[in-house]
């Protein structure tokens, strides 16, 4: 069943490779298709199973939907959803989204998370392709309790 249209913003993320990509109008199922076409035609060396997207509705109560690509992105399991709730990269709202994620695409994070381990924006992307986005696992790897 297709979901109600909606304005869509799809972020897209695979190790140090992101995305954002405005769809307008759109059944969210094909906000994904216009996004992973688009993905797999930038990042052909990438691993399908390494994407997350994360897309966001605009208007009225505002939906997000975490989609992971299986099957080579010929399908897409839904894995979390929020209706309504903060959005863990606005700076404003934090939640325990903000305190356990690092998003090395977000100007506010990078210097927040770098300052905090005492390291370089470079470094704590670095950190965060090698180990992933937990801020434990982050802190770990650089020597620094979070």
């Amino acid at each position: 069943m297709l979901t109600e249209i909606a304005d869509w913003t799809v972020h897209g993320v695979a190790g140090n490779q992101s995305v954002r990509v405005y769809c307008e109008q759109m059944h969210l199922e094909d906000a994904v298709q216009r996004v992973w076409t688009y993905v797999r035609a930038e990042y052909p060396g990438v691993d399908p199973a390494s994407w997350v997207l994360r897309c966001i509705s605009s208007g009225g109560a505002p939906s997000v939907v975490v989609l992971k690509p299986v099957d080579e992105g010929r399908a897409f399991l839904r894995y979390d959803v929020l209706e309504g709730d903060a959005m863990a990269d606005d700076p404003t709202k934090r939640g325990a989204q903000d305190r356990d994620r690092i998003n090395v695409n977000e100007r506010h994070e990078l210097e927040y998370w770098s300052s905090k381990f005492g390291i370089t924006q470079d470094q704590l992307k670095e950190a965060v392709a090698k180990v992933g986005v937990m801020a434990k696992d982050v802190a770990r790897h650089v020597g620094k309790q979070s």
